[in-house]
């Protein structure tokens, strides 16, 4: 009797300590669920909000863009014009039209100036032109600053990839090319644009003549002024690699899902 006793006693307290095992489990398991959906939840806000300043930054560039061609832009057009005319009268002094030619041309070439900066301010329509198209004028403007530029695209010129995507893709190289112009040093940048079937993938390669500034500054900077479109791309589910080279070169990688 006192041998059983002592048995269902063992057995009593293994059959608690399991029931409290259990109890446990099922509370962790909870307190991870609980956080799991907490998490998720801060995950999707975080995309919103980044989409949302996205959306936002876009429609006050357009608007800024507008603003500029319908005042400051037409302004300085129409200024062009009327002394250009002036600068063809015959009552005009032969100095003086010398003069007002070479400012009707100066003015022309601020016209010209502004609207590349119109088209920074705000890209073109890359769905419709194509990405590749899209990426090959922003490079003519580079080419026509004296930086050496090449564009490898295993795409069609008119093929873009869907919703938002094309327009993050072209804002990576925009930002890209913002800065190696901000750098004098540079001599030469490099697009690769690609598509298989699971994703779109970008390469931007720019060359530096040495390190002004000290090994890796650029790659620093560079990191810098990618981190708003590199959020923005890894909450669209792609991701952005900035890597240094040899000379302060840097890379830039980006990828999309189709």
């Amino acid at each position: 009797m006192g041998s059983g006793g002592t048995l269902l006693r063992a057995r009593s307290r293994v059959t608690i300590t399991w029931r409290r095992a259990a109890f446990v489990q099922v509370l962790e398991a909870a307190v991870v669920g609980a956080l799991l959906r907490r998490w998720c939840r801060a995950q999707l806000r975080r995309e919103r909000a980044i989409r949302t300043a996205h959306e936002l930054g876009d429609l006050e560039r357009l608007r800024i863009a507008s603003d500029l061609h319908d005042g400051a832009v037409q302004d300085i057009a129409g200024s062009a014009y009327a002394v250009a005319a002036l600068a063809r009268r015959d009552d005009v002094p032969v100095d003086a039209r010398d003069l007002l030619a070479e400012s009707a041309y100066r003015l022309r070439q601020g016209v010209r100036s502004l609207r590349s900066v119109l088209v920074e301010i705000h890209p073109p329509n890359v769905r419709h032109e194509g990405l590749a198209t899209a990426i090959g004028d922003l490079l003519t403007r580079v080419h026509g600053r004296g930086v050496e530029t090449a564009l490898e695209s295993s795409v069609s010129p008119g093929a873009a990839p869907p919703g938002g995507h094309a327009e993050l893709l072209y804002r990576v190289v925009l930002e890209t090319i913002r800065h190696v112009l901000s750098d004098a040093r540079v001599r030469s940048v490099a697009v690769e644009l690609a598509a298989d079937a699971e994703r779109w993938q970008l390469r931007i390669d720019d060359s530096a003549m040495g390190s002004a500034t000290g090994p890796g500054t650029r790659l620093g900077v560079r990191r810098s002024r990618l981190a708003p479109v590199t959020a923005a791309v890894e909450a669209a589910g792609g991701g952005v690699t900035v890597l240094g080279g040899r000379d302060d070169d840097v890379c830039v990688c980006a990828w999309l899902p189709r």
